[in-house]
């Protein structure tokens, strides 16, 4: 079993320089252990990364998601594979944010049969980040129990239906936290060094005595200086002159806070891909660079979303599929898929449904109700503004659609 102790949350520079000598070591003496005990130890010395952490699963978490089919006589059979699948999923979701973070992540499952005889995935075992040796291909991972280096194995291409396998796509492990190790151990020597520089801006208290003062006259000195410390008070003789000395500047502690903003940023854009600070493009407006922000937020967050239904899809649900319903099958018809709802502005929505009434251009009223969220009516046609008199604009030529007329036979939107 790997254990390792330090007398700091986390390493000094140079034992994390080394670790990552040691992780990318491309003999059999690799070791990424060092390396990933130490990124463990970010989100615990680094209460902003773990916030992170929680952040990037929680975005994923909160979507609903389904398990669809192009046939709709699949519809009992994938909510079987729904529910058969549920924990695998969950695990999925849980550790997604571990591959970015850590460059892989290693589930262990083992499929067994259900009352109704469905073959269920059930979770062995989710393994941590030092358990795990990161290859750049997933099926070149390999295990570590315990984090245990005797014991480590690849897994067996006869075995891959019951792993989870995912990679970064990089030989080198760690991930976003190896990129971030150094500045988080600046982060915390930094805020140490400002917590000691902070007692010294209340000065230092200095007492001037006759030279020629007795060692008894000292002592008695020393104590009445303690007391000033401890007890607020202290008595002196008529001939001591107290002094309170500027030891250090108010000012210079502005350096330290500047580190620790910058440091703060960098951790910010690597994990969700802005700052959430003032950290705008220097020409343009900031309405403009914001809008910069939470598009590569957004991105990010779909990344996310995608990576999590293509591990489902290709680990999850294919194996799924093969034991219950067709062995030689390649992978699953049906498809684990997000419930995305689109962020819709309704103004700018009416103002394209009311130019394609100028021009006469036919609109499903289907798609139209659908994309203002309102409630379609019952008599409402199939089919808006076909047949508008649009002079001039070369559409009133086109050939009419079939449409249902049962109410509004002129095709106005009736809302």
């Amino acid at each position: 079993m790997y254990t390792k102790t330090l007398a700091t949350l986390l390493p000094a520079p140079k034992d994390a320089l080394a670790s990552f000598t040691k992780a990318d070591d491309q003999t059999d003496s690799r070791d990424t252990r060092d390396l990933m005990f130490y990124l463990m130890r970010i989100p615990q010395a680094v209460p902003r990364v773990r916030n992170f952490f929680r952040t990037r699963k929680v975005a994923v978490s909160s979507f609903d998601y389904d398990i669809v089919s192009p046939d709709k006589a699949d519809t009992e059979n994938t909510a079987v594979a729904k529910t058969a699948c549920k924990k695998a999923i969950k695990a999925v979701i849980e550790d997604l944010i571990n591959i970015s973070a850590y460059g892989a992540i290693a589930i262990e499952l083992e499929w067994i049969q259900d009352l109704n005889k469905t073959w269920t995935p059930k979770i062995v075992k989710s393994y941590e980040p030092i358990e795990i040796e990161p290859a750049k291909n997933a099926d070149a991972i390999k295990i570590m129990p315990d984090g245990d280096k005797d014991k480590k194995f690849p897994i067996n291409p006869k075995d891959r239906d019951k792993w989870i396998l995912v990679s970064d796509g990089n030989f080198r492990a760690g991930g976003i936290l190896r990129g971030l190790l150094l500045d988080a151990i600046l982060m915390v020597d930094n805020k140490r060094e400002w917590a000691n520089y902070n007692t010294y801006l209340k000065g230092l208290l200095a007492a001037f005595v006759d030279e020629n003062a007795s060692d008894d006259e000292r002592a008695a000195l020393v104590d009445a200086l303690q007391n000033v410390t401890t007890r607020k008070y202290a008595m002196f003789s008529k001939e001591t002159n107290l002094e309170n000395l500027d030891t250090v500047s108010a000012v210079g502690g502005d350096s330290f806070k500047s580190l620790i903003s910058l440091t703060n940023e960098e951790f910010s854009i690597s994990f969700l891909g802005q700052a959430n600070t003032t950290v705008l493009p220097e020409h343009g407006g900031s309405r403009a660079g914001l809008e910069v922000l939470k598009l590569i937020s957004a991105d990010i967050l779909y990344d996310d979303i995608t990576t999590c239904e293509d591990i489902v899809n290709d680990q999850v649900l294919t194996p799924f599929y093969k034991l219950n319903y067709d062995p030689k099958a390649l992978e699953c018809p049906w498809k684990f898929k997000f419930a995305i709802a689109q962020e819709n502005d309704i103004e700018k929505i009416m103002t394209v449904i009311e130019g394609c009434q100028a021009v006469g251009l036919p609109l499903m009223s289907e798609e139209v109700y659908k994309a203002i969220e309102f409630t379609k009516p019952e008599n409402t046609p199939e089919i808006l503004f076909q047949g508008a008199d649009v002079p001039n604009s070369g559409l009133n030529s086109m050939p009419p659609a079939d449409t249902n007329t049962s109410g509004g036979a002129d095709g106005s939107l009736n809302v």
